[in-house]
Parts: structure tokens; C-alpha cells; sequence
């Protein structure tokens, strides 16, 4: 079943295209990232799914549900963690809580203590005083305390460190398994998309250039950076790199087949000045679409 269909969908703010003619699916109970750099239109799309904003041209549905036309019943279902937010009222964390519930006819009261203790915010922070990661947290927390089918995050990882992140994920991968949580990710961090997503999407210069299914990738998207001279880079092309620059002594390549492969190549070829390290999205996008980021 599909948690989200995008067809032909098309944005335009004034005489400004922030995409055109979109077309993606999202399964039910998949993790499914959507990679773009920032200003790609990542957030202006989440908002069209939350019916904030309209598109100009083609439809989206979330589990058969037009987005401008049913907006009021996905929203009963569906929550999302923005990129963002300025608050309006400066009332406590549990105090917002509650009212969420209430707005969506849920008791499930118990859960503001649990969730509060295990993301480890105080409930008795009042929203205008807290920092940004504070707000972070309890913006999800407000997301998950209505139990929603279908959650759609904003940059996940913004204003969380690292362990925070992980319990995050574990967290929904816990409501994956028990319940079929679907998560539908905008992001511009590569290696958070491999880590945690069963596909991936990008968006660049408007448009979806690729889908891909992350757990049949052989390794994460690496950088080969060459500092050694070398002349010919051949044996790295023959094995599925791609050159992202060539120069004497300052060779980029990107790399995501098997690693044992490339750790020959690099033996073979006799170079002993280089590095390699986890790729970037910017980085991905030059080697693929063979454009100017």
C-alpha cells in the first residue's frame, strides 16, 4: 500500500520554479528519505503535504487522501517534526502536550511522562525559554504523542547531537516493528539517509534524478581523495568510480561498490598519499548528475 503518492507535482512561488512535474511513492512502512541540498524545495514540499502550502499544478495523497482536499483527516493520522519553529505562547512543555491531545481526542496522558523522560526534556520548561535543542526535542515529542501512521521529519538531525539522533531512530524503528510507523525523511545528510532509510530519493534542480533502494547498496557513498601523481585513473573507472576532479597531484573520486575491490585498485596502482571518507550529499550530486551544484 502506498503512505504517499506525489504525481506531476509542481511549484512555482512568483516567476520562481521551486520544482516541476514531481513524481515519487512512498510504501507503507518504509523509511524513505528525500536527499536535496538546501533551497532545493525539500521543505516547501513537506508543506504541501501538510496543506500549507498549494501546488501549482499536480496532486499528492497521503494513503488515498488528496492533500488539499482532506487535509483535516490526514492530520488526524499523520504528524510532522518541522525544520523549525518560533512559538507563539510561553505555557510549559507538558501544558502544550496535553493540548495536542486534546485537539486530537486522545487520554493517552501517561505518555507525555514517558516520552519526556526518555528524550530527557523538562516538562516543566515553558516553550519561549527553551534553546534550540530543547525545542528540537519537543517538537517530536509532540509528534509522536498523537501515535501517528505517517511521520514526516524536517532535517532530523538539526540542533540534535549524535546520541540524540540514535535514540531517535531507535525509537522509531521500535514503532516500525510494533506498529508499521512510516517515516518519510528531508534531508541533505547522505550518510543519515544510508544509515536509517530503507530508500532514497533526489531532488536537484527541481526535479527527482533517482531512487534507490539503500539496503542493496554493497558500501556507503565514499570520496577517494589522490594526492599521489598519477596519471592514468582507468583501473578506478573499470571498478564504478567516477571522477569528480582530476588534477596532478589532487584527484577526487566517488566511490559506492565494494570496498575490498577498491583496496586492490589503491594496492595495485601503488599510490601511498591518500584519504577516503564518507561522501556528501553535494558530493554525490556531482558525481551523478554531472551539473554544478
Amino acid at each position: 500500500m502506498s503512505a504517499i503518492v506525489i504525481s506531476e507535482l509542481t511549484k512555482r512561488m512568483g516567476k520562481k520554479r521551486i520544482f516541476s512535474d514531481l513524481n515519487l511513492e512512498v510504501i507503507d512502512g518504509e523509511f524513505f528519505a528525500l536527499l536535496g541540498l538546501e533551497g532545493s524545495g525539500k521543505t516547501t514540499l513537506s508543506k504541501i503535504l501538510f496543506n500549507f502550502l498549494k501546488p501549482t499544478k499536480g496532486k499528492a495523497t497521503i494513503y488515498d487522501m488528496d492533500c488539499v482536499r482532506d487535509s483535516k483527516n490526514i492530520k488526524e493520522s499523520v504528524s510532522i517534526i518541522p525544520e523549525d519553529i518560533i512559538f507563539q505562547e510561553n505555557i510549559k512543555v507538558s501544558t502544550m502536550l496535553k493540548r495536542t491531545l486534546s485537539l486530537h481526542n486522545l487520554k493517552n496522558t501517561d505518555d507525555i511522562a514517558t516520552l519526556t523522560e526518555y528524550f530527557n526534556l523538562n516538562s516543566r520548561l515553558r516553550l519561549l525559554e527553551m534553546n534550540e535543542n530543547e525545542k528540537k526535542l519537543f517538537l517530536i515529542i509532540n509528534a509522536l504523542i498523537t501515535k501517528p501512521r505517517l511521520l514526516i521529519i524536517d532535517e532530523p538531525s538539526k540542533y540534535l547531537n549524535s546520541n540524540q539522533v540514535g535514540k531517535l531512530f531507535e525509537y522509531l524503528n521500535t514503532l516500525k516493528v510494533d506498529e508499521g510507523l512510516t517515516v518519510f525523511i528531508l534531508t541533505q545528510s547522505l550518510v543519515e539517509a544510508q544509515r536509517y532509510c530503507d530508500r532514497a530519493a533526489y531532488l536537484y534542480n527541481g526535479q527527482i534524478k533517482e531512487v534507490e533502494f539503500l539496503s542493496d547498496k554493497i558500501a556507503n557513498d565514499k570520496i577517494i581523495k589522490i594526492y599521489s601523481p598519477l596519471n592514468d585513473l582507468s583501473p578506478f573507472v573499470n571498478i564504478g568510480a567516477r571522477i569528480i576532479k582530476d588534477e596532478n597531484k589532487d584527484k577526487i573520486l566517488y566511490y559506492d561498490k565494494d570496498m575490498k575491490i577498491l583496496s586492490r585498485v589503491i594496492a595495485e596502482s601503488c599510490i601511498d598519499n591518500y584519504s577516503i571518507e564518507n561522501s556528501s550529499l553535494y558530493d554525490k550530486i556531482l558525481a551523478y548528475f554531472n551539473e554544478e551544484a
